[in-house]
């Protein structure tokens, strides 16, 4: 093993050889982390493209239930007593934690 590496740097001695060898290194690690860089962006331009679709798929599903919503009675109804279900507990929810954190601070 020791030959080898003496071998080797008894045949690299010349300076112009070395800086070449070394350019050479240079140029290979470049070309990787090009090559990453291109694949890096390439799943990117992945990843965009199907939330794109996504967003499409989303659009025509919201678009059906619009339609749904319009064309049955009573249904608009029920969907605004959700949403005011929902504020109202959201206000509960919020209004305890609330309580809880200045207890937490009065005891603290």
């Amino acid at each position: 093993m020791r030959s080898d590496i003496s071998a080797y740097r008894a045949a690299n001695t010349d300076p112009a050889a070395a800086e070449a060898d070394y350019m050479l290194d240079e140029r290979a690690r470049l070309d990787n982390s090009n090559n990453m860089a291109d694949r890096v962006l390439a799943q990117a331009y992945a990843v965009n493209e199907s939330f794109g679709m996504q967003r499409e798929q989303l659009e025509s599903v919201r678009r059906r239930i619009t339609g749904v919503v319009g064309q049955v009675p009573g249904i608009n109804g029920l969907m605004a007593r959700i949403g005011t279900k929902k504020r109202r507990d959201g206000i509960i929810l919020g209004s305890f934690m609330a309580f809880c954190c200045l207890m937490f601070l009065y005891f603290l």
